[in-house]
């Protein structure tokens, strides 16, 4: 937990409240998510094994540089990914691709993570904020994702008019074209990929194919296509 003194105890302490829940509530259902980079990445198995100690649902993200969603964008100089990070990331996301089913979300999530560190980070995941996504934090901020520029505060003027308004539309368009291209973002992607079943089949055949041959996922890489 970054920047928070003893934080992974409190994280800890917060995780075994919450299974406490899902305990008590069938209906309850709760996980975590990693964060990999350059400082933590021998980690990752550890942490995987970890959770698994623990019968805690994991999901490995992507490092990514947002100060709207994450407020770390100060970092990137000092722990972005480098090529030998890139490759041990690739062999870890595979790996998760052949322990999990191919119709697990973070099965679709993983492969194309992989699929980015070797296209040179053109994405091929859906994304649901391109369209209806909104992202709103506690102080009332508004965005249409993580990436684009604040469009107003709620409590100052309603999400609709925010959302319609002109030059937000605008800016909108922009990030379409200059940002999602290469958006590292897992953010609901697994609702994105609901909506398109063509592109989803499709996937469920690579991930086949990956999973009982990881050694040749170069060979079906497909075409990097405009983000939807």
């Amino acid at each position: 937990v970054r920047s928070v003194k003893n934080g992974f105890d409190k994280a800890q302490k917060t995780i075994e409240a919450m299974q406490a829940l899902g305990a008590k509530h069938t209906n309850f259902s709760f996980g975590i998510a990693s964060t990999i980079f350059a400082t933590n990445m021998e980690d990752a198995e550890n942490i995987l094994a970890w959770a698994r100690t623990k019968n805690l649902d994991v999901v490995f993200n992507m490092l990514r540089f947002t100060d709207a969603m994450l407020h770390n964008k100060e970092l990137q100089e000092t722990i972005g990914f480098r090529p030998r990070e890139e490759e041990f990331m690739r062999k870890f996301f595979l790996d998760r691709v052949h322990e999990e089913s191919i119709l697990s979300g973070q099965s679709f999530m993983y492969l194309h993570y992989a699929d980015m560190i070797a296209n040179g980070y053109h994405r091929t995941m859906p994304c649901p904020f391109q369209r209806q996504g909104l992202l709103l934090n506690p102080n009332g901020d508004l965005h249409y994702c993580e990436n684009s520029q604040k469009l107003g505060n709620v409590l100052d003027d309603s999400a609709e008019s925010l959302y319609f308004r002109a030059e937000n539309l605008k800016h909108r368009e922009q990030v379409k074209t200059e940002t999602c291209p290469t958006c590292l973002s897992p953010c609901q992607v697994n609702v994105g990929a609901m909506k398109q079943f063509i592109p989803y089949a499709k996937f469920l055949k690579r991930a086949y194919d990956v999973k009982r041959a990881p050694e040749r996922h170069l060979e079906t890489l497909p075409a990097a296509e405009q983000v939807r």
